[in-house]
């Protein structure tokens, strides 16, 4: 069976950061949070029963309002249908605007295998 997006809750700007949980979510649903903050030195705890996928960093620029150095991480897990789903992320460290929001995935249900990885284009301008 395939992966299919189905819906996102609400993005959230406080913090802590109470993200809103999608509609519809069933047992064997994938949820994926997203957390971000403008800082490269801004770290996220962990939530509770969330599995860590990793998280990446953009250092360069100066610190300004929608300017600068941004780190995102993503989190994991697939519902079982008990748990409660409200989630509360902490940013610690040095942080400006965090942000955090849950999307829901169906037919997540048997073996998952889940990779992370990233990338940069360091080269200001240049056409792909």
């Amino acid at each position: 069976m395939a992966i299919t997006y189905q819906s996102a809750g609400t993005i959230n700007y406080n913090t802590p950061i109470f993200p809103g949980v999608p509609a519809s979510v069933a047992t064997g649903d994938l949820l994926i949070l997203a957390v971000g903050a403008k800082s490269g030195t801004a770290t996220v705890n962990t939530p509770k029963s969330w599995l860590a996928l990793g998280n990446l960093a953009g250092t360069t620029g100066s610190a300004g309002a929608d300017t600068g150095p941004t780190r995102i991480y993503l989190f994991a897990k697939v519902y079982d249908g008990v748990e409660d789903l409200g989630t509360s992320v902490q940013v610690t460290g040095s942080w400006n605007n965090p942000w955090a929001q849950i999307y829901r995935f169906s037919n997540a249900t048997g073996f998952l295998d889940i990779s992370f990885a990233s990338g940069q284009d360091t080269a200001g301008g240049a056409a792909w």
